[in-house]
């Protein structure tokens, strides 16, 4: 993108362009007069995305690298109409390596999530937002290059279309609240449950802007974590198994409470899980819910299905030895990934089963 700076201050809009960074030379230019809210490339290198808002521009647009016609060789205009306005997005690869445009639309009637294939010009629906009649806001990363057909997805400001300047009570959240999650980038999508971020968001640089490294085992996410202010932000890595969307662990012998938002039937299974026992239950099997490294320690952020999590950080040094855990009265021990119950006095029930798992 390309805009014009002056003494005065003004920054008239140019246009944009395409550089070959190999062969050091200008590919392609747009003249455009007014600014688009960003800018991007598809990862295969072939389209340029610009999108802009509907008030002051086209919409979103993809190009081809020399913003000519034909768009390509089954497309004979000069662009893609991906969407009338300018939403939160990404540019991803699919399993067939093709660019696909994932975002949100706000104008359907579901508040779908979907993707738009920039080969073939079609657009399919990943996942409806407008549940029960609740809307959120998203982030999307499609950075995981080297393991096509998946998209990352960081969710926040839910709110009820009753109450569109109310924050949204926990007993009417929805299950993709305030999460983290993997969504597959097929005909028919699957979604796996990866994190609850518990993000309170106050302005836009403490929106939880999730990002995936290349073959989806390592996320970073930033999270005020039910705080009260901006200045409660901080930024979390989160590490899964290389299988971990492949994987399709054993939940027949799951037996921690029901969630009072189960996950709709598509929702698969998450990456894995451990096993564990609390005095007066029987052993459980239970799903992850939150794994998180901490920039300094080797840490594990632990969830109730119900409650408020607490959180443990433990020396890279340390991590073989035993280290401590405290929730809802309940001391666990953590011996590499076998946990087991230590303490005497806890008020445990199914519904306060422990969702936790630790890489090391």
């Amino acid at each position: 993108m390309a805009r014009h700076y002056d003494d005065t201050g003004s920054q008239p809009m140019r246009g944009v362009f395409t550089w070959d960074l190999q062969e050091n030379r200008l590919v392609g230019t747009l003249a455009m007069d007014s600014a688009p809210d960003h800018v991007s490339m598809s990862p295969s290198g072939r389209y340029c995305v610009v999108s802009h808002e509907k008030a002051s521009g086209p919409g979103t647009r993809a190009y081809n690298r020399t913003f000519s016609a034909p768009y390509n060789e089954q497309i004979t205009a000069g662009y893609l109409q991906l969407h009338e306005n300018s939403e939160h997005s990404d540019i991803a690869f699919n399993r067939q390596l093709q660019d696909v445009y994932v975002a949100i639309d706000y104008q359907s009637n579901t508040g779908d999530v979907f993707m738009h294939n920039l080969d073939t010009d079609r657009r399919t629906t990943l996942f409806p937002t407008y549940l029960d009649r609740t809307a959120f806001s998203i982030h999307v990363s499609g950075k995981a290059y080297a393991r096509p057909g998946w998209a990352l997805v960081t969710t926040y400001g839910e709110y009820h279309a009753d109450a569109m300047d109310s924050v949204l009570p926990p007993e009417q959240r929805q299950w993709p609240h305030r999460k983290m999650f993997a969504v597959s980038l097929d005909e028919q999508p699957q979604v796996r449950s990866i994190a609850a971020i518990h993000p309170n968001v106050y302005q836009y640089e403490d929106e939880p802007h999730g990002t995936v490294n290349r073959d989806f085992t390592r996320m970073l996410f930033n999270s005020t974590w039910d705080g009260g202010s901006v200045n409660d932000m901080e930024v979390f890595m989160l590490a899964v198994p290389s299988d971990a969307l492949t994987s399709r662990p054993d939940l027949s012998r799951h037996r921690c409470a029901p969630s009072r938002h189960p996950e709709p039937p598509w929702a698969q299974a998450p990456v894995c899980n451990i096993q564990f026992t609390l005095p007066g239950t029987r052993r459980h099997t239970c799903r992850p819910f939150l794994l998180a490294l901490c920039p300094w320690f080797w840490g594990v952020f632990c969830c109730s299905c119900n409650t408020k999590p607490s959180i443990m950080c433990a020396k890279r040094d340390n991590i073989s030895r035993s280290c401590n855990l405290y929730l809802d009265g309940a001391k666990l021990r953590h011996i590499h990934t076998v946990y087991e119950t230590i303490t005497d006095q806890t008020n445990t029930s199914a519904e306060s089963c422990v969702n936790f798992i630790v890489v090391t």
